[in-house]
């Protein structure tokens, strides 16, 4: 079970949230320093949410977003997921971005975030 707070502190990292930093400077998403350390509290906390949620995901989704979140496996990034899945590293953005609406529709409809 995830509370509210998780659901929160997920769509935070990644960048859907009230409080998703806003860096100028960069369009990576907040979880991607979650990343560096997969032994860290923040990193399960994150990885809770998101299996808790992958029930709204298709196949692919959850495929593409268990790649890049290290699930299961080692961290692979986009352009190594796109080979594998024979797809553009753009379309491989595309397909996380519709993944991460799909889990933040769905945290904000259980939560009323």
């Amino acid at each position: 079970m995830i509370t509210k707070n998780n659901a929160a502190y997920y769509m935070n990292m990644i960048g859907f949230g009230k409080e998703a930093p806003q860096n100028s400077h960069s369009n990576r998403s907040p979880f991607y320093d979650l990343l560096k350390d997969c032994n860290s509290e923040e990193y399960m906390r994150f990885i809770k949410v998101y299996k808790t949620m992958q029930y709204v995901l298709s196949k692919r989704e959850k495929l593409v977003l268990d790649k890049i979140y290290g699930v299961d496996s080692e961290i692979e990034i986009l352009r190594e997921i796109a080979k594998e899945i024979n797809v553009t590293q753009e379309r491989v953005r595309q397909i996380r971005y519709k993944a991460n609406v799909k889990i933040s529709r769905e945290l904000k409809r259980i939560f009323r975030i």
